[in-house]
């Protein structure tokens, strides 16, 4: 994931495993994005704009992951 580089993809700068309290914790360092989650996009009664929305949203999800598919 790290060589992934993509303009819808976040920056993972370090992934590993460290131990808390005796038990194995996987750790994933990368960069802050601010902003909200789709689950906080309004679920009934949407609006053309919001469906318009989260369908903008969607398309960058999918390139995304097509960027990921690329690298294998």
């Amino acid at each position: 994931m790290k060589s992934l580089k993509h303009k819808n993809v976040i920056t993972v700068h370090d992934v590993g495993e460290i131990k808390i309290a005796g038990k194995p914790r996987i750790y994933i360092i990368m960069d802050y994005i601010n902003g909200g989650t789709l689950d906080e996009l309004p679920k009934v009664n949407l609006k053309p704009k919001e469906i318009n929305e989260k369908i903008k949203i969607f398309s960058k999800v999918c390139t995304a992951i097509q960027a990921a598919h690329n690298l294998v």
